[in-house]
């Protein structure tokens, strides 16, 4: 199943989009990677700005950690 519509509705909403920021770097600290991959399959041009939304707020998140995305 793709989960373009799950991404589409994490990035819809802040309160949504920072719990799973959250939960992606819980993974990032616990597992010691050093960043995150993103696969969120072709982006419509309704969704393109909240998938920029969330790779902006990835970035934020690993950048303060020394992290890549």
């Amino acid at each position: 199943v793709p989960l373009v519509t799950t991404f589409e509705k994490i990035a819809g909403d802040d309160v949504l989009l920072a719990k799973f920021v959250d939960s992606v770097m819980e993974c990032v600290r616990e597992y010691q990677l050093d960043g995150v991959e993103l696969d969120w399959e072709h982006p419509t041009a309704e969704s393109a700005a909240g998938y920029e939304k969330m790779v902006l707020a990835l970035h934020d998140a690993l950048e303060k950690e020394g992290k890549a995305i």
